[in-house]
């Protein structure tokens, strides 16, 4: 670099989005290397538009198409003519950007063996069966898309990203819908809304629809407290079976990246209409994967518990305030926690 420099910029991008600057003296000689150090000599700017000579690396949103295959299990618990049931699967997942900024992501399954013939409980909700036919998707799916869908994410300031996406969203829905994501630079605090046009997928797989259809969306507030790296959401909203309602979310991410997490949700299902359990609550394990494409499209690996799986209080998976849990990895306290 010429003499004139004096210090180089790395735009730190995470999840497709553009969400910091780290300003760092530059290097002059070989001899001062171990001169520049990051906890003592980093800056933490806002992020900024990229200039078109700036040097990229490699980012799943958007240079070179991923493929991986995988084997994963789906697990309905609790049903009492069978405790525990559990399907084993084959996935062949992608990601293959198409051009500004846009990217196509999908998840192809094959049921290998499962042991869900016990499941004959037969349905008896007393509101829109939104979660509750989860054993029929499983049992009737034996290929199929998981999911198939367009996905556009950009940064609009240093404080406000956004996300596209339309397609078959998950195993039980197919729609469109965004997500608007607000999180100031140096704040523990930031908000989002989310919203999305969603129909209800055949229990087979393929590309069919059944008749049910919604309008569903929240908005959320998160707080990246200063406390053992625990994260609290509050989302605020409209869910799959049209209830109104809230849910609150908290998750410990540790140092190797692994994280667990609780959630309970209320809405104005009464408790009688909901059933078993009253309302929703879980809790889940979270484990990264580095660019592997597992169960779905990402970094991770997902694995939630619930006592059963009922329709009150039912939200997209994925889709509903996602965009901040996301950018964890390159969020300012996380970087301030460094320095």
């Amino acid at each position: 670099m010429p003499e004139t420099v004096q210090n180089i910029d790395y735009l730190v991008k995470e999840a497709g989005l553009v969400l910091k600057t780290v300003r760092m003296p530059k290097v002059f000689t070989e001899l001062n290397i171990g001169e520049v150090d990051f906890k003592t000599d980093a800056k933490l700017l806002p992020g900024r538009v990229e200039s078109k000579d700036a040097i990229f690396t490699s980012n799943l949103f958007e240079n070179d198409p991923y493929l991986t295959a995988f084997v994963n299990q789906n697990i309905y618990l609790f049903d009492p003519d069978n405790p525990l049931g559990v399907q084993f699967f084959v996935g062949l997942g992608f990601a293959q950007p198409v051009g500004l900024g846009w990217n196509v992501f999908g998840v192809y399954q094959l049921n290998l063996v499962d042991n869900l013939d016990g499941n004959i409980r037969k349905n008896n909700s007393k509101i829109e069966h939104v979660r509750s036919d989860l054993a029929s998707y499983f049992k009737e799916k034996k290929h199929g898309f998981s999911k198939l869908l367009l996905e556009k994410r950009k940064t609009l300031t240093p404080q406000l990203h956004y996300r596209l996406f339309g397609g078959i969203l998950e195993d039980m829905y197919s729609g469109i819908g965004g997500e608007v994501l607000f999180m100031p630079h140096d704040s523990r605090f930031a908000t989002s809304l989310s919203a999305a046009y969603a129909k209800q997928r055949d229990f087979d797989g393929g590309l069919g629809l059944r008749d049910y259809d919604v309008i569903t969306g929240h908005a959320s507030l998160f707080w990246a407290t200063p406390w053992y790296n625990y994260d609290a959401a509050v989302h605020v909203g409209r869910y799959l079976a049209k209830d109104v309602g809230a849910t609150m979310e908290v998750r410990r991410t540790f140092d190797n990246g692994w994280s667990i997490g609780v959630w309970a949700t209320l809405t104005d299902v009464p408790f009688d209409d909901f059933g078993e359990g009253s309302f929703d609550n879980g809790f889940y394990f979270q484990v990264p994967l580095g660019n592997q494409i597992s169960g779905g499209v990402g970094s991770e690996l997902r694995m939630g518990v619930r006592p059963i799986q009922r329709d009150g209080g039912a939200r997209l998976e994925g889709y509903s305030g996602q965009l901040w849990w996301d950018t964890r990895r390159a969020r300012s306290d996380v970087f301030l926690g460094s320095q």
